[in-house]
């Protein structure tokens, strides 16, 4: 995208972002002092303003913005000197990265994969440091089953952010389709894809000897997510889909059975990604195949 040089476009840019600012510093002033409870709807809402300005705005604008919404929320909250810090600055970073993400040339889907990530990690930051210095318990709070804390609290937290990022993300680039930015989307894997989900794979297995359970199921969340494309188009290629797929839960059934029986339940998600793997790491020889060719 290219941006205007000028008086008038400085104007539009700190105005703007006046506003945006005034807008965190209400929320934060309500938070503090009125409804604590908006500091987690917060969290949810406000990246939209930080993802759209980053979006439209250069990178100068951008730092500028966000300098000054923090030191304005950090005076508005002065009550409560570490709510700025820790709900904030993560709705910042998170729309700073969707605004990022929309000026390059990563596409629709990947865009919500790495604004999910995103998401996950300044969620769980932000909750993490909240119980340390609130003792809010708000994990514990949210998930009080003990066994699921252990083994499912990442990846509960991955899916919750990404219903998030799905949100902001869809809001802000439709509202950016009046500016004409837009984002394609994937008409395949890229190669990236399946580099991705084989390292996913590894960690996966990593994780399972290494008994880091909420890492481990983690790792599947990811892997499911990147199996959707390859699916979709081993289903276009083959003949008989049906056959095939009922052939592959069939035998995958019998081998979860018997693992099973031998209590071996976490081994059951590494077999069932095996073919998976094996299809990445095909396509991934096909793609260097085809560069040499083209080199030659």
């Amino acid at each position: 995208m290219k941006y205007k040089n000028g008086k008038k476009f400085d104007i539009k840019a700190i105005t703007l972002g006046g506003v945006f600012a005034a807008i965190y510093f209400i929320l934060t002033i309500l938070s503090v002092y009125f409804l604590p409870i908006l500091s987690i709807i917060g969290l949810l809402v406000m990246p939209i303003f930080a993802a759209y300005y980053s979006s439209v705005f250069n990178f100068k604008y951008v730092i500028v913005f966000n300098l000054a919404t923090l030191l304005l929320c950090f005076l508005g909250g002065i009550g409560d000197p570490f709510f700025a810090l820790l709900y904030i600055l993560p709705t910042l970073i998170v729309g700073d990265a969707l605004g990022i993400l929309n000026k390059t040339k990563i596409k629709f889907f990947t865009t919500l994969f790495l604004q999910s990530v995103v998401y996950s990690i300044t969620n769980y930051l932000a909750l993490y440091f909240g119980e340390i210095f609130y003792e809010t318990k708000i994990i514990g709070f949210l998930i009080s089953d003990p066994i699921i804390y252990e083994n499912f609290a990442l990846s509960i937290l991955f899916i919750l952010s990404g219903a998030e990022a799905i949100f902001s993300s869809i809001f802000t680039m439709e509202n950016l389709k009046v500016l004409k930015i837009t984002k394609d989307k994937e008409k395949q894997m890229p190669l990236y894809g399946y580099i991705a989900c084989i390292i996913f794979y590894f960690l996966m297995i990593l994780f399972y000897f290494c008994k880091l359970n909420n890492l481990f199921f983690l790792m599947i969340i990811f892997i499911i997510i990147l199996a959707i494309p390859p699916f979709i188009e081993i289903n276009k290629k083959i003949k008989h889909p049906t056959i095939i797929w009922t052939t592959y839960i069939i035998i995958f059934t019998l081998l979860n059975f018997l693992l099973c029986y031998l209590t071996l339940y976490y081994l059951i998600a590494i077999l069932m990604a095996l073919p998976l793997i094996i299809y990445c790491i095909v396509k991934i020889i096909f793609y260097i195949y085809n560069i040499r060719r083209k080199g030659e």
